[in-house]
């Protein structure tokens, strides 16, 4: 038998064509694999910072309102005023003086949240919050102890 029998006109046979085939599909689980890696990578980082950010504006809630907030929705809905005062440049507190400033914000802001209002996790998740305490957790399987 001559090889011209096993050989398509353009030169590469059929076994040549799956075993390249086959080489692209296992790289493209490689990629895929990876690709996930990182996504789950990013949304754990995102998450602390998540966390640090929401436990800091419950903070600043309960000193400027000497409790903990109902809910996580009421640090999105309601927000602050908070006078800043100085003095050529140096930052005081004296309430003879006016404030200078004052600093406008809501205790939450730039979070991912569902339609109600409430905070998000980076994984679409809610949070646990005890209005007791003030403590918030992940309800993302496998970070609630976060």
């Amino acid at each position: 038998m001559s090889s011209s029998v096993y050989r398509k006109k353009n030169g590469g046979t059929t076994v040549e064509t799956i075993a390249i085939l086959i080489l692209l599909f296992i790289f493209l689980i490689i990629a895929i694999n990876q690709f996930m890696q990182n996504t789950v990578v990013t949304k754990e980082s995102l998450l602390r910072g998540e966390l640090v950010n929401i436990r800091m504006s419950i903070k600043l809630y309960k000193l400027l309102n000497s409790e903990y907030p109902e809910s996580l929705q009421t640090l999105t809905d309601s927000g602050f005023i908070q006078p800043y005062y100085t003095i050529n440049g140096i930052n005081i507190k004296d309430k003879e003086l006016k404030p200078a400033i004052a600093i406008k914000d809501k205790y939450l802001s730039n979070t991912a949240v569902d339609d109600a209002g409430v905070p998000l996790d980076p994984f679409g998740n809610n949070y646990s919050y005890d209005k007791k305490t003030g403590e918030i957790n992940s309800l993302t399987k496998g970070y609630e102890s976060w």
